[in-house]
């Protein structure tokens, strides 16, 4: 399969700003747009796909990618137009809540009106510390209130009757050092979907910001295996 035309859904922060080395070390016959998530409070999960729904009107054929964030709303995408998605590849991601169970009662709001914390930004990138500006650059790109929604949110999520419902190929590429969202999601991915083929890549959580040439060579190899 040649992924001619790749939607991209970028993570929480729902920039496109680390996401151009990635764009960048894409195949010649990829063409990527990634589709930024719009700053409003207000949009949940099912305003999100109908905020994205006209994207797929005109299309005949497309892979869609869902990075963390945006791994239920690339789901529920794919579930909701099957009939032009023919492979979602989802990167660092879940199909309900990563959080601790008290993450709903920290003030997240106020948390993200401070500039990141560097020990926040190295469970994002691990030991790529060059990119911690431009990181904190893309999470103050957004208002604090609409990351804060998109928290509880994550929290809220359960997308595993769409999933079940996918009709075309699933790949999961799979950071080894995430350390913000445990392998056992995978791992109920493929419980849900047997058929699903998991990518590692050795890397942490933003695994297409830090290793973006790596992480288009597993996609590739599972695009070839699932032909």
């Amino acid at each position: 399969m040649r992924p001619d035309n790749v939607l991209l859904f970028p993570g929480l922060d729902g920039t496109d700003r680390l996401l151009q080395p990635f764009r960048e070390a894409a195949p010649e016959c990829a063409s990527v747009n990634v589709h930024t998530l719009p700053d409003d409070p207000a949009a949940d999960y099912d305003g999100l796909v109908r905020h994205f729904d006209h994207l797929f009107d005109d299309l005949t054929d497309c892979m869609i990618f869902g990075e963390s964030f945006s791994g239920p709303l690339s789901v529920m995408l794919a579930n909701r137009h099957s009939r032009v998605v023919s492979h979602l590849v989802i990167v660092a991601s879940f199909l309900t809540s990563p959080l601790p169970w008290f993450a709903p009662f920290i003030p997240w709001q106020f948390l993200f009106r401070l500039p990141m914390p560097s020990l926040a930004a190295s469970r994002l990138i691990g030991s790529h510390q060059s990119i911690i500006p431009e990181l904190k650059e893309a999470v103050r790109e957004q208002s604090a209130i609409t990351l804060a929604r998109r928290i509880e949110l994550i929290s809220k999520i359960n997308v595993e009757k769409e999933f079940r419902e996918l009709t075309c190929p699933v790949t999961y590429l799979l950071p080894t050092q995430d350390r913000l969202v445990s392998s056992t999601h995978a791992t109920r991915m493929k419980e849900l979907k047997p058929d699903m083929r998991i990518c590692e890549l050795e890397g942490p959580h933003l695994i297409l910001q830090t290793r973006p040439a790596a992480s288009w060579i597993r996609i590739m190899e599972s695009l070839v295996d699932s032909d």
